[in-house]
């Protein structure tokens, strides 16, 4: 069996200096947001969020990206070109995340990551930016209604993070690579891992753990072994 082993780890050993010299065999995240732990504080999401929505933003997906995003809702794309966007906009002792206008529509969009919602919190946002009569949309990682939405329930959409991820891949596969910004690319790839892990297993190192999993178990336990 020793001899096996030996074998075994020579073989192993080979592939794995094979996919590092072909650079598919990868440490980290898969992507910078999510190295740098961004992709778990709301307010660099929602910047980020709110960066792609604008127009004229260097991303390179002109008004595409807020025009997909109005699609969704079902709104008009009409103006989407001339929208403004901002974050973090108060009104008396209520916040909102973010907010877009066009010449059609305005959205109001409140997003969750790991804060809980605050005291009515989606009411008071419904009571702030009545006026204006906009489309309320609750970003959450797994699409679920405002708990504090009791007198508004009624006026509130739900969407995953996922959901924005989803639109942007299709504007990279039609427009391609070269035209939009890497950070734009980024920042897209990390909205659509957001929630859950992706269904196909693309990284190296997991692929390879999982062909070899019970020669590298048995490997690990002689380790404890030894060291007892």
């Amino acid at each position: 069996m020793v001899d096996e082993w030996e074998t075994a780890f020579r073989k192993m050993a080979e592939l794995t200096r094979q996919q590092k010299n072909a650079r598919t065999w990868r440490s980290g995240h898969r992507t910078l947001v999510r190295e740098l732990g961004l992709h778990r504080l709301e307010v660099y999401m929602c910047r980020g969020l709110a960066w792609l929505l604008t127009p004229d933003g260097w991303h390179g997906l002109g008004s595409e990206y807020l025009s997909a995003f109005l699609e969704l809702l079902a709104l008009s794309v009409e103006g989407a070109e001339q929208a403004s966007v901002t974050t973090e906009e108060t009104r008396g002792d209520t916040r909102a995340d973010i907010i877009v206008r066009t010449t059609a529509a305005t959205v109001l969009i409140e997003a969750k990551i790991s804060a809980p919602e605050g005291a009515r919190q989606a009411d008071r946002l419904a009571e702030g930016w009545s006026p204006e009569s906009p489309s309320f949309v609750f970003l959450t990682s797994d699409g679920g209604v405002p708990a504090t939405a009791v007198e508004s329930v009624d006026q509130w959409r739900t969407l995953r993070w996922q959901d924005l991820g989803a639109i942007g891949r299709v504007l990279m596969n039609r427009i391609g690579p070269g035209t939009i910004a890497p950070g734009a690319r980024d920042l897209i790839e990390t909205l659509e891992m957001s929630g859950e892990r992706p269904a196909t297993v693309d990284d190296s190192k997991l692929d390879f753990y999982l062909h070899h999993r019970e020669q590298i178990l048995e490997w690990s336990d002689l380790h404890g072994q030894a060291g007892r």
